[in-house]
């Protein structure tokens, strides 16, 4: 909910400089990919700081190396399924 303003006036900079004249893809970048990945991150880092300051430290480790794992495995499932 917190970054729907950022986005929104990330959306409008790159609209008004005329970056974009009929293609979208200039501002789905800045806001999906660049905001998104900025919300995808903090989440993870708040979510396993929670976990380690509550001495969940079980949980935590799962979570951090579970996320990180998956992640880097569906990036090289995804490399590897558009080379072939």
């Amino acid at each position: 909910m917190t970054m729907k303003f950022p986005i929104a006036v990330v959306a409008a900079i790159v609209s008004l400089a005329g970056v974009c004249t009929g293609d979208t893809s200039a501002v789905e970048y800045s806001t999906v990919g660049l905001c998104g990945g900025f919300t995808t991150f903090s989440t993870l880092s708040k979510e396993s700081l929670a976990l380690a300051q509550s001495g969940r430290w079980d949980v935590f480790a799962l979570y951090a190396l579970g996320s990180f794992s998956l992640g880097l495995f569906a990036v090289m499932a995804g490399f590897m399924l558009a080379r072939h």
